[in-house]
């Protein structure tokens, strides 16, 4: 079979208060991580890029459209399923009108996956060049009339990581096939204490709960923790035995992490870590300058010297294997790779402060 892809991985955030750092392994920033990705889509050949919405409401971003457009062969994967006969039907003709723009660009668009309701990856994968990995896709929707639609001073924290393992790239590389093709898969196995000398992926739904919650229980000191949604109870149980260890958790997440009118379904698990000595903060509220912090990254430090990140949100369409999504993160105790994370943390950790 010929060969789509090949890698290397990255991931990114957006803010005012973001620290702007460009080391290497890691970019932030939220106008020199977009412009990075939209060039390295523009210049591409056989890129492959995911994983994107398609809205019954609104269109993908112009720009990654634009950028798309003008690479050689690029392919899409969609975020969920959408057969002919449901983009026929009148509730999908928003999202029929949305597929048609990307696939206007001369992309190759995979929306039916057969092995898996979702797909949730972050990713862009250049063949033979690298691969990048993160908590976003970068994505800024538009409405019908061009307009962006993003809530008015809202910076979005997110990440992105620069991976140059072979081994891992062939891992990708090998797995991304199967999915596309639709064939078995054998997961790769590792153990979180034997094999995390070097840098691992871990894969959504077979690996990402056994990786989180072994990486939690071995903290001797801290757990910091960017997270969009934190119901899974074992993670939970994870974190309060955390706490009878002693071991200091530090939780940023946003008061509304899917929106104003939807309920936070987070708060039960967040209280019942506050009341056990957990620190949580739940961003949203304005600056003087009139911005606030809405976090979206899926990110878990331990003891400042292990880290979890990629696309898995801390609940039951991410970690449950019934569920059948694919995600991917990365683990990894390389500083290279944690150091401006970490900082990214701690600074918003002392922003945010006065909300303990």
């Amino acid at each position: 079979m010929k060969k789509l892809f090949s890698p290397l991985l990255f991931v990114f955030t957006l803010a005012f208060n973001s620290l702007s750092l460009a080391n290497e392994g890691v970019v932030q920033n939220s106008t020199e991580g977009r412009n990075l990705y939209l060039k390295t889509i523009e210049k591409s050949k056989n890129a492959f890029v995911g994983t994107f919405k398609i809205y019954d409401n609104m269109y993908n971003d112009p720009e990654i459209l634009e950028s798309l457009s003008k690479s050689q062969n690029p392919h899409v994967l969609l975020e969920s399923r959408l057969s002919k006969e449901e983009s026929r039907n009148q509730k999908y003709i928003g999202m029929e009108k949305s597929l048609q723009k990307i696939i206007d660009t001369g992309a190759v668009v995979f929306s039916n996956l057969t092995l898996f309701k979702n797909s949730h990856i972050k990713c862009l994968y250049l063949p033979e060049k690298e691969l990048w990995i993160g908590t976003t896709n970068f994505d800024v929707p538009t409405d019908h009339e061009g307009k962006t639609i993003l809530n008015e001073g809202e910076v979005r924290r997110d990440f992105c990581l620069i991976l140059d393992d072979e081994k891992l790239m062939k891992e990708f590389d090998i797995i991304l096939h199967k999915v596309i093709e639709n064939e078995t898969i054998s997961w790769p196995t590792h153990s979180i204490q034997e094999d995390l000398k070097t840098t691992l992926l871990s894969w959504g739904p077979t690996q990402h709960k056994k990786d989180i919650i072994d990486l939690i229980n071995g903290a001797q000191k801290s757990i910091k923790i960017y997270q969009q949604d934190l119901q899974d109870s074992d993670i939970k149980d994870a974190l309060l035995k955390a706490l009878d260890k002693n071991v200091q958790i530090q939780i940023l997440m946003s008061k509304h992490p899917f929106g104003e009118n939807k309920e936070n379904k987070s708060l039960k698990n967040l209280n019942e870590l506050k009341e056990k000595g957990a620190n949580v903060i739940l961003t949203g509220e304005r600056f003087k300058d009139g911005h606030y912090v809405h976090i979206h990254a899926k990110v878990l430090m331990i003891d400042d010297t292990r880290m979890y990140l990629g696309s898995a949100n801390f609940y039951g369409p991410t970690l449950d294997p019934h569920a059948n999504e694919l995600n991917v993160g990365v683990i990894t105790q390389e500083k290279k790779y944690i150091n401006p994370v970490l900082k990214q943390f701690d600074q918003d950790w002392k922003d945010h402060a006065h909300m303990l």
